[in-house]
């Protein structure tokens, strides 16, 4: 599979979809070794809670990463340095640092760059997160002037299928099961953002995801599902409201959470 190579510009921007980061990393890492053997640029955003892990996985597939950072030609940020800046997501900040990054890496002498982004960050509970569809179609838009690949990869498990769907419709190549092809349901970037405006108004929002930092958190949102009381949703919603989310939970708990939140209208953070 080659994710790099040539072709048009307006077809840089890849979605890609993996059930485990096992997949997403046996499919990735050929595609990052490639462009580091070319001499290109590869920049990479990540959960901060793994960044050893990637650096490790890429130390393993043989690249010598302590030379390539050494030498600006392996950069990775984390999510706080790039889609959470400020502790928020801004669209437009996200879009400004994307062609920025692009064009210093023309300017260093780099060929290409390589892109690979971690897209979990949208799962988190933070002002701005709602605009990642809206994100994406923008994306495809400042891409096309630009000849440097873009993957945006995505933890299959964890994303809803609507917004799954949205994601999709918004990059023109997909990557799925080892393969990249042209998107057959893209949707020509004006009228995907024409779509948004309208359908804000009729479809419920994204519900918030909330994540619990502490044992005493996760047990107290697991039992109380089927018992919690009044004086109990108190308790809990003072105790969220000082154990702020943090350490991402599985799907189960984060479904229960979200059930809990709505059956008792706990205050959001």
């Amino acid at each position: 599979m080659r994710l790099g190579g040539t072709g048009s510009a307006e077809r840089r921007h890849i979605c890609a979809f993996f059930p485990t980061p096992e997949e997403e990393y046996r499919v990735l890492l050929p595609f990052v070794k490639e462009g580091i053997d070319r001499g290109e640029k590869a920049f990479h955003i990540v959960d901060p809670a793994l960044r050893a892990d990637h650096l490790s996985r890429l130390q393993a597939s043989g690249i010598d990463v302590r030379d390539a950072e050494a030498s600006g030609q392996l950069e990775i940020r984390t999510w706080e340095q790039t889609y959470l800046l400020g502790g928020r997501f801004d669209q437009g900040a996200m879009l400004a640092v994307v062609e920025q990054t692009l064009r210093d890496a023309r300017e260093q002498g780099f060929p290409l760059t390589r892109l690979i982004a971690h897209m979990e960050w949208a799962l988190q509970d933070r002002p701005g997160i709602g605009d990642l569809v809206e994100y994406e179609a923008r994306a495809s838009v400042v891409l096309e002037r630009y000849d440097d690949p873009v993957v945006c990869a995505y933890d299959r498990a964890r994303f809803g299928t609507e917004l799954a769907m949205d994601v999709v419709r918004a990059h023109p190549m997909v990557l799925n099961a080892g393969t990249l092809m042209e998107n057959p349901l893209f949707v020509a970037r004006h009228a995907f953002l024409g779509e948004l405006p309208a359908r804000r108004g009729t479809r419920r929002d994204t519900p918030k995801r909330f994540s619990a930092r502490c044992v005493h958190c996760k047990h107290a949102i697991l039992a109380g599902v089927e018992r919690i009381g009044d004086e109990e949703a108190h308790v809990l919603r003072e105790h969220l409201r000082a154990c702020r989310p943090a350490v991402p939970m599985d799907r189960q708990r984060d479904e229960q959470l979200g059930r809990l939140l709505t059956n008792y209208e706990l205050a959001e953070e």
